[in-house]
C-alpha cells in the first residue's frame, strides 16, 4: 500500500469517523527498521531512540503528502519527498 494511500485513509478516518489506516503502521516500522540498521552500523553520532525517530520521520512524509495534497502540487511530491528524505 502506498504512503499516499495511508495519507487518504487518515483524512478520511478524520472526516468519516472510527478506524484507523492500519498501514502506517507499516511504514513507522519500516522506518524504524531501516534506522535501527544504520544505527547499529554507527551511521548516528550518538545512539538514538529509533521509534521515536520513525514516529518523526513518518509524521512528516505524511504532512507533506497532505500539504501536497491540499495545495494541489501532486506533480512536484517525487521531488519533494526525494530531498526531505
Amino acid at each position: 500500500m502506498s504512503f499516499q494511500a495511508t495519507a487518504r485513509l487518515a483524512v478520511e478516518r478524520e472526516t468519516y469517523g472510527d478506524g484507523r489506516p492500519a498501514s502506517f503502521h507499516m511504514w513507522e516500522s519500516m522506518a524504524r527498521h531501516m534506522i535501527e540498521s544504520l544505527d547499529c552500523d554507527g551511521a548516528f553520532a550518538k545512539r538514538i531512540d529509533a521509534e521515536r525517530m520513525a514516529r518523526m520521520l513518518t509524521g512528516a512524509l505524511l504532512g507533506l503528502h497532505l500539504r501536497w495534497q491540499a495545495t494541489g502540487h501532486e506533480q512536484g511530491l517525487h521531488e519533494e519527498v526525494e530531498y526531505f528524505w
